[in-house]
């Protein structure tokens, strides 16, 4: 999943993605030219219900969220899918939360 938010001048991309720790997670994007960000990609462990009702980190499951300039966001979010590869829905669908569009939508320069 591929969460974009607005703010005016840069937007921040938030997706969900599959990594043997954060620092493997992080290398994958810092190879691309497009997901080092402003300052690089943060990413957070996600964390999940466990079986008792306490929160426990998902293994082998991160948050990374870049921030990047409207003229780059179309091919960050390109890039990053590839990065990524499939959702766990399994179709690679993400959502663009400015348009509300379940793929990464042609209109994301209006959005």
């Amino acid at each position: 999943m591929i969460i974009i938010t607005k703010h005016p001048l840069l937007y921040s991309v938030i997706a969900n993605m599959r990594g043997e720790s954060a620092e493997e997670v992080a290398t994958r994007l810092l190879a691309s030219e497009e997901l080092r960000g402003l300052q690089g990609p943060t990413i957070s462990p996600v964390f999940t219900m466990n079986g008792d009702g306490a929160a426990a980190a998902e293994h082998g499951f991160y948050a990374a969220v870049i921030c990047v300039p409207k003229k780059r966001l179309y091919p960050s979010v390109k890039e990053l899918r590839k990065v990524c590869g499939s959702s766990h829905h399994g179709d690679g669908c993400c959502s663009c939360v400015l348009c509300s569009q379940r793929t990464v939508c042609e209109r994301l320069s209006a959005c």
